[in-house]
């Protein structure tokens, strides 16, 4: 088995409401990933069974973040424009 831990420290509450969804019955007979919310941590941990498996479902979990976190700074800008 083959695991790989993802650590977010940064707006970890926001990001696990956005990932639980995509996430919550992420699991296939090669490999599957596991949520854990802390205070103002969180970590996904992924296991497979083999190195393409554990690829796939990091990539997945990677495009979602990204997708948050651009978003979130397309709507800070937003803000900050209405400001000025």
């Amino acid at each position: 088995m083959i695991e790989c831990t993802i650590s977010i420290n940064d707006d970890a509450g926001n990001l696990y409401r956005v990932l639980l969804p995509e996430l919550k019955e992420c699991k296939t007979k090669r490999a599957k990933c596991l949520l854990k919310r802390q205070t103002n941590k969180l970590k996904i941990q992924i296991k497979a069974k083999d190195i393409t498996s554990l690829k796939g479902f990091s990539n997945s979990v990677i495009r979602i973040i990204e997708t948050y976190l651009k978003i979130r700074q397309l709507v800070k800008n937003d803000r900050i424009n209405k400001k000025k």
